[in-house]
């Protein structure tokens, strides 16, 4: 069985740091042998007037599913965090780069994603 390296991004705009920490353990035991930055803040990507700043992590990791099956089971997981809205994400989980491809290059080249993957690149 194939195994993939995923590097996903995940955010939230809404959540404590307490709720966000347990998401995040949600989303790493989906993977093997996950490495994660620390949890820290930035503003909004799109720059919106009145969007609370966010909370993020960097998470890599290694796991038997397939791209599309991975990235199910988290669009799974966002909606049972709560609804979003124009100004509210109460959960974002993102594959931005699999096996070495970036798949989500303007994930990849924002600044939310990029402090997170330096961090990991230091380890």
């Amino acid at each position: 069985m194939a195994r993939h390296r995923y590097t996903i991004c995940i955010g939230s705009n809404t959540m404590d740091t307490n709720k966000f920490a347990t998401a995040v353990t949600e989303v790493a035991a989906t993977l093997e042998c996950p490495s994660k930055s620390c949890i820290y803040t930035s503003p909004d990507a799109l720059g919106r007037p009145g969007v609370p700043d966010y909370l993020n992590i960097v998470i890599e990791g290694t796991s038997t599913l397939p791209p599309e099956a991975l990235n199910r089971i988290y669009k799974e997981k966002e909606q049972a965090y709560g609804q979003r809205t124009a100004q509210h994400v109460p959960l974002d989980i993102d594959i931005v780069i699999t096996d070495g491809e970036i798949i989500r290059p303007s994930d990849y080249e924002s600044e939310h994603f990029r402090r997170g993957y330096s961090e990991l690149e230091r380890k």
